[in-house]
């Protein structure tokens, strides 16, 4: 459960108390004056006097492990809505008008915050939400049994056990932020418990010794090459160009026929394997591979 202890929200609490009542006479002069004159300051004061009614309803929903001045602050927008709306020739006192715009607009900032997948929205929703948190404990206060209280719970809805428990799993599942704190008073938020699909310091390590190794390799494979092979190499698999020259275009280059330059590039690959392997496993052996000039 969230208890909002902020010093803005002691200040605002002391502030709200601090606004004198309204009496039903002194309610409609300033409906007069507000709706025929147009005088803002006594919309203001109709708002002001009415603010601890949001106040009220806020704290009878804190259990929903919402921040009570969001929720207040859903209720003044309620508050808002409702003079807008608000019809004194119906002979009501505001509050009781105002209460159920109050109400309305902090259930749906409930239902919105609660989960943001798969639960839907609107007025059905809304009422299956809080019908069924409410049904829920009272079944299960009485029973005193899961298992009954569901099989209960489902034919009081008119429904399955397995259907009203894919809609209990809906209501009790709660969206998360990642930068929340994994406790209360911690300074670690859920974002720095998730695994990085990004490497590890070992494995860049292992990548980067790997590049190095086989960069070695390759450069000592290709001392051991003659130049024509070595060119058609370089050309073929090193170059830095998107597109890498056809075994027709060396050959016109170096002036020797197609299957020549791929006689070529066969037999020099089959060479660099060999030796890159030789280095692997014997150093030694790998040094006394020399080649033979075509």
């Amino acid at each position: 459960m969230t208890f909002d202890t902020s010093p803005t929200l002691r200040h605002y609490l002391s502030a709200v108390k601090r606004f004198p009542r309204l009496t039903r006479p002194g309610e409609e002069a300033l409906w007069e004056a507000w709706l025929t004159k147009g005088d803002q300051r006594a919309k203001t004061t109709l708002i002001q006097a009415n603010l601890r009614f949001v106040v009220t309803i806020a704290f009878r929903y804190r259990h929903y492990d919402l921040p009570v001045s969001e929720l207040i602050a859903e209720g003044n927008v309620g508050i808002l809505h409702a003079v807008a709306k608000f019809d004194p020739n119906r002979k009501l006192r505001f509050v009781t008008y105002a209460v159920y715009w109050i109400r309305a607009f902090i259930l749906r900032h409930i239902i919105y915050s609660w989960s943001l997948v798969g639960g839907g929205s609107g007025g059905l929703h809304s009422k299956r939400f809080f019908k069924l948190r409410r049904e829920r404990a009272r079944i299960l206060s009485l029973v005193g049994d899961q298992d009954l209280a569901t099989k209960l719970l489902a034919e009081r809805f008119n429904c399955t056990e397995p259907q009203i428990t894919k809609m209990l799993e809906q209501v009790d599942t709660r969206d998360l932020s990642i930068d929340s704190p994994i406790r209360g008073d911690s300074t670690t938020n859920l974002r720095d418990t998730l695994i990085s699909r990004l490497p590890n310091q070992e494995e860049q390590l292992f990548r980067c010794q790997d590049a190095r190794l086989a960069s070695q390799l390759a450069t000592a494979a290709l001392e051991t090459l003659n130049p024509r092979e070595r060119y058609v190499i370089e050309n073929r698999f090193m170059a830095d160009s998107d597109k890498s020259p056809s075994l027709a275009e060396l050959g016109r280059t170096l002036g020797i026929s197609r299957e020549r330059v791929r006689q070529l590039e066969t037999r020099a690959l089959g060479r660099m394997r060999t030796v890159s392997f030789a280095s692997l496993i014997a150093p030694a052996a790998a040094q006394s591979l020399l080649c033979s000039d075509d």
